[in-house]
């Protein structure tokens, strides 16, 4: 057995041969339990496999219930009806379910806060039941070939539950079905959301008005329809701070409409364009969205055709390359090609109130982010007695304070 914790399950057999049924009031049984029992200590994520099936899972659940792991991977539909929901109802910190036939809908006493189901078959109703984990933030449905049908479940699913994080990368999802999803997404609690290689075409454009900090659209093909309003509602969006868009599709018009709106957003700091695909040549518009850009601080990227002249506000590029193609690159590397001004890195706070750019003080050492926004302040004219306050609200994320301050830069 090819097992990362095969000595317990050595164990487990062995202690099954001796005791089939499970006694807690036979000393020889607690004793022998118990040194099963202390494996798990320093045992953070366990799996069940296909493999294990002649294991007695209620040996191995009563053990999970004394010593809890924080995580618990079943594969290959390894369990028994039966027993699947006292496996799952362990106090669990994430459960992953992968490769399984049929999906149970009853989540009753579940208390994990990460679930992922990857390439399994969801039953009906599956959303319905999985409410009553009131502590789930994070859920990951990865290739588990759901389709518009369902969407009306997640989306109910979204309004009553607290979830953070939503992965439905490589579902059947078409535009009308992502329609739902998004129209409850804004009023819902989620800050990372991942519909990657789902064919939602110019679905695309319902998202706007957004709450997003990252947004992970790998494998789309975009046009023109789809693009357009998402680069309108992009410019002004001031919560989304990381954007992938790997191995997606573009016209030329929309990659270009795209470039444009991002070029005005001062908050995406992280941009993954790897592997982007486009209909004619792009690079000048991509060269211009840098150029222009004061918020990105890591550019992902693949292609060696781009006219780069080193705005110093990026901090790393990322080409997908592990070797260098000259000894000048490799000697300076891009960090340093990319800060020849070293005197405005070191004193880049002056250059925070000269381009009245905000985002920047996350940047700074700490001792000088208070008087940066201090004097920012001051230049927006905000009372001197609002400003600790303020700054307090700031260091905390408060969205409001920021949209306020934004507001008065404009002015």
């Amino acid at each position: 057995m090819n097992h990362p914790h095969k000595h317990i399950y050595a164990k487990l057999n062995e202690i099954n041969k001796r005791f089939p049924v499970i006694n807690e009031k036979d000393p020889e049984f607690q004793r022998e339990t118990q040194e099963l029992i202390q494996m798990f200590k320093d045992v953070q994520a366990f799996r069940i496999s296909g493999e294990e099936r002649s294991t007695t899972l209620k040996l191995l659940h009563y053990c999970l219930s004394k010593q809890p792991v924080k995580e618990l991977a079943l594969l290959n539909d390894c369990i028994d009806v039966s027993i699947f929901h006292s496996i799952i109802t362990l106090p669990l910190e994430t459960l992953v379910i992968y490769a399984f036939k049929n999906i149970t809908n009853n989540w009753t006493g579940t208390k994990f806060h990460t679930l992922r189901i990857n390439e399994s078959k969801i039953e009906k109703n599956f959303f319905v039941g999985l409410k009553d984990n009131v502590d789930l933030q994070a859920l990951s449905l990865y290739d588990d070939g759901l389709e518009d049908e369902q969407a009306s479940e997640i989306a109910e699913f979204l309004s009553k539950s607290s979830l953070k994080e939503l992965d439905l990368s490589l579902n059947n999802f078409s535009k009308v079905g992502f329609r739902k999803i998004v129209e409850q997404l804004r009023k819902s609690h989620l800050e990372v959301f991942n519909i990657s290689y789902n064919p939602i075409g110019s679905g695309l454009g319902f998202l706007v008005d957004i709450n997003l900090k990252i947004l992970v659209l790998d494998g789309v093909d975009m046009d023109i329809d789809g693009v357009q309003p998402f680069a309108k509602s992009l410019k002004s969006n001031l919560k989304l701070t990381h954007l992938s868009l790997e191995n997606s599709t573009f016209t030329l018009e929309a990659v270009k409409c795209l470039f444009e709106a991002i070029a005005f957003n001062i908050c995406i700091h992280t941009l993954n364009l790897m592997d982007i695909k486009v209909e004619g040549y792009y690079f000048d518009s991509l060269s211009e969205m840098i150029k222009k850009n004061r918020g990105i601080r890591m550019l992902k990227l693949d292609d060696d055709e781009l006219d780069y002249e080193g705005n110093r506000y990026i901090t790393h590029i990322d080409t997908g390359n592990s070797e260098s193609d000259s000894e000048d690159e490799e000697e300076d590397g891009l960090d340093e090609l990319l800060y020849r001004n070293k005197e405005a890195q070191h004193h880049g706070y002056l250059e925070v109130v000269k381009h009245k750019h905000l985002i920047d003080l996350l940047n700074l050492p700490t001792e000088l982010q208070y008087m940066v926004f201090a004097v920012f302040s001051l230049h927006c004219k905000i009372p001197y007695s609002h400003i600790h306050g303020l700054y307090q609200s700031f260091q905390l994320g408060n969205d409001a304070v920021m949209r306020h301050i934004f507001d008065l830069v404009r002015e």
